[in-house]
Order: structure tokens, then C-alpha cells, then sequence
């Protein structure tokens, strides 16, 4: 499970590769992440995914979609989103994200073919099902992207923003009627839930309680639990909960640390309630995870 590095506004911090400029291009498969999933984050990057190989199902915001192979799919700039694997299967991909801050050379292109979009609350994402003409196409310039990055020839990035333009034609073709009758809806809660959240990734080594979560929205305790029910299907403390495990994975993979150690640092109580709730959540206890997992020496 990949869980986001949050900077002082609250955004994921992408590591794109490239000095100065944000774009960030990468194959790979769910199996690398601990127990083949990502966690709950959002980032000002626009995603393109390409699903190369297996099933994996996307959660954002609300809604759920299954990306099966050869299916496409653009997550729109800041939505909550995260997935997971279908059945337990592996499943591999090839992501692209790109800052729209790439596409900000002309005031008012930008205006017009990318703001628009981004700013529009109907658009969370577009899916391009596998066997349609602009999901062949799509997938051929997602690789063409690849291609070039595996080569790293030089100004190979120039090359790389020429086929952006055109998968992003492809985005507005998708949505231009829906950005033409819009007439907007409620994302209020969104806002909202990303300080909740942001609060927990920034503090969960800490004590922490549903009041501090809902403070942290400013919301009243009740709306809180309602929204993270909606929302992550979890109470909020349970979530909390879910999340200090999941770095406490991390660090009995990478780390010597001892069990005691990683249960403090993640801000549980004490150790036995810690290996409470890890045989709960995976069915075998800290010590086990780790002769498994851990690759620390």
C-alpha cells in the first residue's frame, strides 16, 4: 500500500524525475505496493493510466470505477482517488502525470481547454473503454511517452508534451458537452474531507481524536464520521487506525526498528493493542510480516 508525502498545502508531493519540469512517467504494478494497493491522496496533477495488463478498481471521490485491461482513464486534477486490486489479481499499468501548469502558455488557451475542465465539478474522470477507436489511440500515445522516456534521447520531453496535446484533445472531444450544459454541483465536502485527511497524514503519530479530525474540517464530530462513511468507508478513528498500520508495514520492511519502536512511531497506545489490530487488518502478526516482507539487514 503507497501512502503520499503531504506538503504545507495539503497536495501530494509527486516526485516527477525531471529538474523544473513536473511531468512524472512510470510502468509498473500493483505487487510493488504493500498488500497491491494505493492509499486514499490527491494531487494537482492530471493522471493518465493505461491499464496494461489485469483489473484494478479506482475509487474518486465517490464514485467507483473498474479500469480492466486496455482500458484508459484520466483522474482529474485535486479529486480524492485511490484503487485497488480486483479478486486479488496482480495487475500492471503505465501512469502519466502532468502538472496543468505545462500547458499554461497561453492565458487564454489555457482558459478555454484546460481550467474549464479542470475547474469543472462534473468532470472527476473520463474512461475510455478497451475496443473503442480513442482508447487505441490513447494507449498508443501513452506508449509513444514511454517509448521516449525509455530512451531519454535529447529534448525527448518536447516530443513528449507534443503527444500530451493530443490525448488531451481526446479529453475535451470526451467533455466538451458535458462542460457546455454543466451546471455545476455541491464539492463543498471535498475540500473538507482533504484537510481531514491531510490532518491525519500530518499527525497520526500522534494522539489523535475525532474531535481533532473534525476541527481539522471544521465540522461538528457527527458530519465528520458521516463524511469519512461516504467517502473511505470507515469510521474516522478506523481510519486512522488503517493508516498506522499501513507505515507501520513500511518500516517492518525497511527497517530494523523493533516491534515496540514502530508501535510507538506510528502512535499507537502500546504494543499489544498494536499487534491487536495488525492480526485483525492481516492475518498475521508484525513478527511474521516481517521474516515475509522485510528486506532491511
Amino acid at each position: 500500500m503507497y501512502y503520499p508525502d503531504i506538503n504545507q498545502n495539503k497536495n501530494e508531493i509527486v516526485g516527477y524525475g525531471f529538474s523544473g519540469i513536473p511531468l512524472y512517467i512510470r510502468s509498473g504494478s500493483l505487487s510493488q505496493f504493500t498488500y497491491m494497493g494505493i492509499f486514499s491522496h490527491w494531487h494537482e496533477d492530471i493522471e493518465f493510466i493505461f491499464m496494461q495488463k489485469g483489473s484494478t478498481k479506482f475509487k474518486i471521490n465517490k464514485q467507483e470505477v473498474i479500469i480492466k485491461s486496455g482500458d484508459c482513464l484520466m483522474i482529474n486534477s485535486r479529486q480524492m482517488h485511490y484503487n485497488e486490486p480486483v479478486d486479488t489479481q496482480d495487475a500492471e499499468y503505465l501512469s502519466v502525470l502532468v502538472h496543468p501548469s505545462l500547458f499554461a502558455g497561453n492565458p487564454s488557451f489555457y482558459q478555454k481547454y484546460i481550467l474549464s475542465i479542470m475547474n469543472c465539478s462534473s468532470i472527476e474522470f473520463v474512461h475510455w473503454e478497451n475496443g473503442t477507436d480513442d482508447a487505441a489511440e490513447i494507449t498508443k500515445l501513452l506508449n509513444n511517452i514511454n517509448d521516449l522516456k525509455q530512451k531519454s534521447e535529447s529534448g525527448y520531453l518536447i516530443a513528449a508534451m507534443g503527444f500530451l496535446y493530443l490525448i488531451w484533445q481526446k479529453v475535451y472531444l470526451k467533455v466538451k458537452d458535458i462542460l457546455l450544459y454543466s451546471i455545476g454541483s455541491d464539492t463543498s465536502e471535498l475540500p473538507i474531507l482533504r484537510n481531514m485527511l491531510s490532518y491525519i497524514y500530518q499527525h497520526y503519530n500522534e494522539h489523535i481524536t475525532i474531535i481533532d479530525i473534525s476541527t481539522a474540517g471544521g465540522i461538528n464530530r457527527s458530519k465528520c464520521s458521516q463524511m469519512f462513511l461516504q467517502n473511505i468507508n470507515q469510521p474516522p478513528i478506523e481510519f486512522v487506525n488503517t493508516y498506522r498500520l499501513f507505515i507501520s508495514c513500511t518500516q517492518l520492511k525497511n527497517t530494523n526498528k523493533t516491534m515496540t519502536s514502530i508501535a510507538y512511531d506510528c502512535g499507537f497506545p502500546n504494543p499489544s493493542y498494536y499487534s491487536k489490530l495488525f492480526l485483525k487488518k492481516y492475518h498475521c502478526t508484525p513478527g511474521e510480516f516481517r521474516k515475509r516482507y522485510g528486506t532491511a539487514q
